[in-house]
């Protein structure tokens, strides 16, 4: 979830409005019954699953799925990794972690790297996977409930959670495996029926058997036989499927029509997208005849066309698609329903990659009326479509809806999320980095920068591009104020995180900008001692990484004499002034002034004259003459020495 800055008219890269044009949130957080998209009525178990996210990434540093595979796959391949796939337990995750990545989420949990995967075991891991159940039934019902075991935990007593037990793992085989194993049952279920109804009527059992036999066989050839390893591969004849369906179900029966969809959307999420649309039309066809052609599973089902008409590129069928399926919902009795609110929310999306911004934002507007009026307790999905909503309005360059949209938005993502949690520390981020201070906000920006890097620094997670960020932007704030005093501990900051992010890849620029700030700090007369030897530190450190930065050196030479320290002052610019006397013949001012005073206060009366003339000489070059830093150190000392005329000798 990102704001954009209405001067640049784009979706922030962590929203998926940018990578798949229709869908609303992110992934790392989605629950299953979001990712479904089928008007499932999604309630406040979903938040209860990223607030198990969020619990994963606290004791593990990392997400239940990578962000990289998680979206590099597509937005089929996302839906059956969030509904489908079981993460790895905590431990089981932290086991896997070698080198320097599981030392440091080690030390930021103060363990030792080769422990912390042994404490997680047990009752965290159940916890954990307790909140992360893809079946909603069997989270925790609530956030007290998953807090009550947090605290059972915590108080070394019986947590609710616990192993999966062998009846519950066989569900999930059965669920896995649905009609494979329904097939089996249905065989299972005609033969009984044929031997119980034998003395009934041996031919109409018979019938009725086959007719058992027909439908198994069916559904074991569409989706997987009792060996899943036989499974129906993605190039299946749909036309075949389509032929049989009809022959076995007949055109009227619903079955059939639930069927088709669910097998499109399999084959959607394989990569057949013409298979599946052939599908999804022949289940939205039968739909229609069984239940008439303004049905909600109509509606349903041309949501998901609208999808993969998006996904196949096709804009026009499927903003139709998407239109009708809306058309439809609104029209059926007591129309404000989540399901609604759902399809609005998606066709809103879609519509924002056609530029149809207005129409776009009616659509999240009275998508978040709806389930704000139906479903107030779904804090997670209404701040997500608020921020799909701000999204809009600013490329719209609708500043001054956006502006009143804004404290809103940082209201409904405080109810959805714990206030210590980097979740809403990166949210906090990108309303301050990217709409505040990219409208000159800054005093709005900076409490929000100041806050999320708090979050940051006490959750002891590892070193993140929107901390960076929120670094930056502040040590911006203050640098724009003139005020490289404040600015110094922050950019000290920039530093340390440099050193561990990327590699080190900004540790170089990091290092100049501290430099910088130490340098506006020695450059002024008269500043509290505590500022120039605050600049002194900053810039020793900056020598300790840059020892032969000459710049940096005649830095360190300057502070040393604002301290008073005139012969630290005197070696230090000594080595300053032999490298730039070889690039300037006789050296730079921001050496010789500073040389001249030093001499000066020492009592070097000659010295003092003859840096002083050599200073003068340095102000005749055009390049060096026309500095206003070089005329503020002329004046400074001149102030000091008075003015010397270049012909006068001068004592010794």
């Amino acid at each position: 979830f990102g704001i954009a800055k209405a001067t640049s008219r784009r979706l922030t890269e962590k929203t998926l409005f940018t990578e798949f044009r229709y869908f609303i949130g992110t992934p790392e957080y989605m629950s299953p019954d979001q990712a479904e998209i089928s008007g499932l009525d999604v309630d406040t178990r979903t938040d209860i699953y990223s607030l198990g996210v969020l619990l994963y990434e606290l004791l593990t540093g990392t997400t239940p799925f990578d962000s990289q595979t998680l979206r590099a796959g597509g937005y089929g391949e996302i839906q059956r990794i969030i509904r489908e796939v079981e993460p790895p337990k905590p431990s089981t995750r932290l086991g896997t972690l070698e080198g320097k990545e599981g030392t440091d989420i080690a030390l930021f949990r103060r363990a030792e790297p080769g422990s912390l995967s042994r404490l997680m075991r047990g009752d965290l891991d159940w916890v954990v996977m307790k909140a992360l159940e893809k079946d909603r039934t069997r989270r925790y019902q609530s956030a007290s409930e998953l807090a009550g075991d947090i605290e059972r935990y915590l108080e070394n007593q019986p947590v609710i959670a616990g192993p999966p037990s062998v009846g519950y793992k066989f569900r999930k085989f059965v669920q896995r495996h649905r009609l494979g194993v329904t097939a089996v049952a249905l065989i299972a279920v005609a033969l009984v029926t044929g031997l119980g109804l034998a003395t009934a009527g041996f031919v109409q059992a018979r019938r009725e058997a086959q007719r058992s036999q027909q439908i198994a066989d069916f559904l074991q050839s569409l989706f997987v036989s009792t060996s899943p390893d036989q499974a129906i591969s993605a190039d299946a004849d749909v036309e075949r499927v389509l032929v049989t369906a009809r022959e076995v179900f007949g055109n009227d029966h619903a079955t059939v029509a639930a069927t088709l969809s669910s097998r499109a959307l399999q084959l959607q999420s394989e990569g057949d997208l013409e298979g599946a649309e052939a599908l999804y039309r022949e289940s939205m066809r039968l739909w229609s005849e069984q239940f008439g052609a303004d049905d909600i599973h109509v509606a349903n089902t041309l949501g998901r066309l609208g999808i993969l008409l998006v996904t196949k590129g096709d804009d026009e069928a499927a903003e139709e698609a998407l239109r009708e399926s809306v058309r439809i919902a609104l029209a059926q009795p007591g129309a404000d329903n989540l399901a609604v609110s759902e399809t609005l929310a998606v066709l809103g999306g879609f519509l924002v990659n056609q530029s149809k911004f207005d129409e776009a934002a009616a659509f999240l507007r009275e998508s978040i009326r709806i389930r704000k009026q139906l479903a107030p307790h779904q804090r997670f999905q209404i701040a997500l479509t608020i921020n799909s909503l701000v999204n809009v309005v600013a490329m719209a360059g609708m500043d001054a809806e956006a502006d009143e949209l804004m404290p809103e938005l940082l209201e409904s993502w405080r109810r959805a999320v714990p206030a210590d949690s980097t979740f809403l520390a990166r949210v906090l981020i990108d309303i301050a980095a990217q709409w505040h201070f990219g409208r000159g906000e800054y005093d709005t920006a900076e409490p929000l920068l100041v806050e999320a890097l708090n979050i940051f620094r006490n959750s002891g997670s590892p070193v993140n591009r929107p901390q960076v960020m929120a670094v930056r932007v502040l040590f911006k704030i203050s640098m724009s104020r003139g005020d490289p005093a404040a600015a110094l501990p922050i950019a000290r900051e920039q530093v340390e995180l440099a050193r561990e992010w990327e590699h080190g890849a900004r540790l170089d620029d990091a290092l100049k900008e501290l430099g910088n700030t130490a340098w506006q700090i020695a450059r002024e007369p008269q500043q509290p001692e505590q500022d120039y030897r605050a600049a002194l530190d900053a810039i020793e450190l900056v020598l300790a990484e840059k020892p032969d930065g000459a710049a940096y050196i005649n830095t360190k030479g300057i502070l040393h004499y604002r301290l008073g320290d005139d012969e630290a002052a005197l070696e230090t610019l000594a080595r300053s002034h032999a490298h730039y006397s070889q690039q300037y013949q006789g050296g730079v001012p921001a050496d010789l002034a500073f040389m001249a005073m030093a001499h000066h206060r020492l009592g070097h009366a000659k010295e003092a004259r003859q840096a002083m003339t050599q200073l003068r000489g340095a102000m005749s070059n055009p390049d060096l003459g026309q500095s206003e830093d070089n005329r503020k150190h002329m004046e400074e000392a001149e102030a000091l020495l008075g003015v010397i005329d270049p012909e006068d000798p001068g004592r010794d």
